[in-house]
């Protein structure tokens, strides 16, 4: 399928004072928009998420990829870094938000699967509020719809509690998804996750590791899918990267799965279904 930059670009006039200087292209004959900005490629890949009843794709998480004048893969955090001050990485998270809508948008074979783009939850009131009609357009002109949207935000990270929470309601409304991101990791605190109350929550991978473990880590991580199940949110477990990683995971009631032992990510949206077989895992080739 070829894709079309016609609602990235107009997503990009419309808002070019709150974007940085960059050009725009698209490979001919494929899905990859490229974005190039301070010297730096900028494209996107997506990994898949499955649903460990039906083994199917039920979403796909955006992931920026960057590379410089010689071709070096770049880091994300680095790419973040370039920006200075708390406005020139909105705008440059904006840019990001809006390729990967794009890339996204041109090649989802299916009207039921969702995107999950991470956000900065210090950002989220700009999805809410500032970039709500622009970003609602550019979804609209790629055949996506904000239900279909899924804003993960790291929890740790998070200065103000009182006007994210406001911010998730307002993008609730609107008929985005808010999913906490990494939970497990660092400072992750639970009692914000009741305050937060997110529609999913994502699991570190140091917590499925440490349920393969050892059993410990195992009963930890049971109580941490059952709390999150307590608050009426959906788990996805990441990280997954073996057989005995996974049959926790669905033994212990994760919804969702993620992690390069089903697939890595790549420019083009997998659609492999997961098949199971005498505990065994695969990636087949029938389509979802």
């Amino acid at each position: 399928m070829e894709c079309q930059l016609a609602p990235l670009e107009a997503y990009v006039h419309e808002r070019q004072h709150d974007l940085p200087a960059m050009q725009l292209s698209a490979s001919s004959g494929s899905c990859e928009i490229t974005t190039v900005v301070s010297s730096l490629e900028l494209d996107s890949a997506f990994q898949a998420i499955y649903c460990a009843r039906t083994g199917r794709p039920v979403g796909y998480e955006a992931l920026l990829r960057a590379s410089d004048i010689d071709g070096r893969q770049v880091p994300p955090p680095e790419v973040f870094a370039t920006s200075r001050g708390f406005n020139e990485i909105a705008r440059l998270e904006r840019l990001c938000r809006a390729m990967h809508i794009a890339a996204f948008g041109k090649q989802s074979l299916s009207t039921t699967t969702d995107l999950f783009l991470n956000v900065d939850g210090n950002h989220l009131p700009d999805i809410a509020c500032g970039d709500a009609l622009p970003l609602s357009r550019l979804l609209s002109d790629c055949n996506l719809t904000p239900r279909r949207v899924v804003l993960e935000i790291l929890e740790s990270e998070i200065a103000d509690s009182t006007e994210v929470i406001s911010a998730i309601a307002l993008c609730r409304k609107q008929g985005y998804r808010v999913a906490i991101d990494d939970f497990g990791r660092g400072k992750s605190n639970a009692a914000r996750l009741f305050q937060l109350k997110p529609d999913i929550v994502k699991l570190d991978r140091s917590l499925i590791a440490s349920a393969a473990a050892r059993g410990y880590g195992k009963r930890v991580f049971t109580q941490v899918v059952r709390t999150c199940h307590e608050l009426g949110a959906s788990v996805v477990c990441e990280g997954i990267e073996t057989s005995r990683q996974d049959d926790i995971a669905t033994a212990v009631g994760c919804e969702l799965l993620q992690g390069y032992f089903y697939s890595r990510p790549q420019t083009t949206l997998a659609q492999e279904l997961i098949v199971r077989a005498d505990s065994a895992l695969s990636c087949a080739s029938n389509p979802a």
